[in-house]
């Protein structure tokens, strides 16, 4: 966990470092963005793991995938919602998990501007920024409510720029 949240931090800097600036933007075959900040992002949290699990292999969303039949295989989003980063929208985050034999093991989740940090790890928990998430005691669906956003709508708003103080 220790390496995947030091990987997870490496690319929230560089992320940070890029965010609301003129990045260039490319488009991939699939017609969705990348910029510098998923390319230099995915690879720092490569050297990061590799450097301390060389026999691991890589699943990332700009490279594509190594040996997916090893038994252990990092699983990387370098940079989740590249749309709302080049919009200048703060909605995006690093992802990391590791799977072991096709079963998850951890997972990372890093929103830079947010500064929120989420952890689960299998028999240990979930965790933001160290305050352990619960699940509610809700049994029936129909007692449960969802919550979604318009980050459109969102954007126009006055209290817009105060979202990621």
């Amino acid at each position: 966990m220790d390496k995947a949240l030091e990987a997870a931090a490496a690319a929230a800097d560089i992320q940070r470092h890029y965010y609301q600036g003129n990045v260039a933007v490319q488009v991939k075959a699939d017609r969705t963005p990348v910029t510098v900040a998923d390319l230099e992002s995915e690879k720092a949290i490569k050297e990061i793991l590799s450097a301390r699990f060389p026999d691991d292999c890589f699943y990332a969303e700009e490279s594509g995938q190594s040996d997916m039949q090893a038994d252990y295989v990092w699983l990387v989003d370098p940079l989740d919602g590249t749309k709302s980063f080049v919009r200048g929208y703060p909605f995006f985050s690093v992802q990391i998990a590791l799977m072991h034999k096709g079963e998850i093991l951890l997972g990372v989740s890093n929103a830079p501007v947010f500064e929120e940090v989420a952890v689960a790890e299998k028999g240990k928990g979930a965790f933001i920024n160290d305050v352990e998430v619960k699940v509610s005691d809700i049994d029936d669906f129909r007692d449960t409510s969802l919550s979604t956003g318009n980050t459109h709508s969102m954007a126009k708003s006055s209290q817009w720029s105060r979202l990621g103080d």
